[in-house]
């Protein structure tokens, strides 16, 4: 007898948009290491032939307007259903402290490998996890207080707005240029670009306020307002487990890759 199709209780879109999300992330990611960091790693890295078409392609792939449009259309779907699911969580503060560890824990990853490999463009001091931790101890705090769902919006569009503003003016910074707080902080305001992942609180919080009057205007009753039946798929099992998938696959792919191009010949170049 076939089993009948389980009523989503959460939200299946949910799942879904940031499942297909998730996926965009990792492709961009496996581009920008066969353009930018296989070349680093490996001394002979990339010859004539299928690997210089390769990685000649990836290079152009980061100045395609598709890319650019694609690239904020896609963060903008992510940061809004991290929002939304604030209206799931009964605790925002909690789970915004929770990640805020795990963010941490993946800075210091990074200072490692940076260490490692000689070069501190792959040091992440306030990326995506940095930022949406931040986000949500901030809104968990604001919502022991303000629960009128406009109030985010408005904030949102605000935070949005003044991100914007600091894009525009924003510098590129390197390590040991001048004060390594002043960075960060720069960075966490989103005036400055540093390492290998940068998500301003201002522009991409804001988004994720958004994304909270999403949540508190049509998921109210913590429950899905499209009456959708699913199965168990891949997209689910990936839009349920996003953050795992999102830490993994920053070393899974670059592991896959260098015993790809070891297999195929090519000698490692990591400075002793």
């Amino acid at each position: 007898m076939k089993k009948k199709l389980k009523q989503f209780n959460r939200a299946i879109e949910i799942d879904i948009l940031r499942a297909v999300a998730v996926l965009f992330m990792i492709l961009d990611h496996t581009i920008n290491d066969i353009s930018d960091v296989l070349p680093y790693l490996f001394s002979d890295f990339p010859t004539a032939g299928f690997w210089s078409k390769l990685v000649t392609l990836c290079s152009k792939y980061w100045f395609w307007e598709v890319r650019t449009v694609g690239h904020f259309t896609i963060c903008f779907v992510f940061l809004a259903v991290t929002g939304i699911c604030c209206s799931f969580t009964r605790s925002n503060l909690v789970r915004g402290a929770k990640l805020s560890v795990v963010a941490l824990l993946l800075t210091l990853v990074t200072v490692i490998v940076a260490k490692i490999v000689g070069n501190f463009d792959f040091l992440i001091t306030f990326g995506v996890l940095h930022c949406i931790s931040l986000t949500l101890i901030v809104i968990g705090v604001l919502e022991k207080f303000i629960k009128n769902e406009w109030f985010y919006l408005i904030v949102g569009l605000i935070f949005v707005a003044m991100g914007i503003v600091f894009e525009i003016n924003s510098t590129i910074d390197f390590y040991g240029s001048r004060n390594l707080a002043l960075i960060i902080l720069r960075q966490i305001v989103g005036l400055s670009y540093f390492g290998g992942d940068n998500f301003g609180f201002f522009l991409n919080g804001g988004q994720i306020f958004i994304g909270v009057f999403l949540g508190k205007k049509f998921y109210k009753d913590k429950k899905s307002p499209f009456n959708f039946q699913y199965k168990n798929n891949f997209l689910t099992f990936i839009g349920r487990n996003s953050l795992l998938v999102y830490l993994l696959h920053q070393i899974i792919i670059p592991v896959i890759l260098c015993i790809i191009l070891l297999i195929c010949g090519f000698h490692l170049a990591l400075p002793i």
